[in-house]
């Protein structure tokens, strides 16, 4: 490849790290508030997770499931007392 063109293929890939970077900006003001409004709904939920639990990690067919689950809510136990990873 000549100079030339490594040149022009370096000023489109900083062209296109250009658009790409200021894709995420939000210019429209009705549209930024209905954002506002999702991540603040987002923030004030409690956040649950369930976790499922089997009695053995392979099955065939005709096999029985046995599964216990747990549906935790993040907000109301302490780190210290509980943690799954």
């Amino acid at each position: 490849m000549n100079k030339k063109t490594i040149l022009s293929c370096i000023v489109l890939l900083f062209t296109l790290l250009h658009f790409t970077a200021n894709s995420q900006v939000i210019k429209n003001s009705i549209l930024r508030s209905y954002v506002e409004q999702i991540e603040d709904t987002r923030k004030n939920l409690s956040v649950e997770k369930l976790y499922l639990q089997t009695d053995k990690p392979y099955y065939t067919i005709g096999d029985t499931l046995y599964f216990k689950s747990y549906l935790l809510n993040v907000n109301a136990i302490s780190s210290k007392r509980f943690a799954i990873c």
